[in-house]
């Protein structure tokens, strides 16, 4: 009986390690290449935030919206402070429109 187990087991054991090396990947190619072009892309606009924002937002017009926020930016200094960090932020933002 023991002579038998040992012996199935001999004939087992190398068609278990031939088949633990054929275990399909976690991500297919497909997804890996996915991967790399989103990186691609995010460290673009990381490097355009960088170099001071993108040219099509720096030559496109300000919209009503915009100019609507910059107008209130005094009021809101004067309400929230000149220090206020959404009140530097509107600064910021008025000053990359052009505004």
């Amino acid at each position: 009986m023991f002579r038998t187990v040992i012996i199935a087991l001999a004939l087992v054991a190398p068609v278990g390690v031939a088949t633990a090396q054929d275990i399909a990947p976690v991500i297919s190619p497909g997804q890996a290449a996915e991967g790399i072009f989103h990186r691609s892309v995010a460290e673009g606009q990381a490097r355009r935030i960088r170099e001071g924002g993108s040219s099509a937002s720096a030559s496109a017009a300000p919209t009503a919206g915009q100019r609507r926020a910059c107008a209130s930016l005094p009021r809101f200094r004067a309400e929230l402070g000149a220090n206020e960090p959404r009140v530097r932020k509107l600064e910021g933002l008025c000053a990359g429109v052009g505004l």
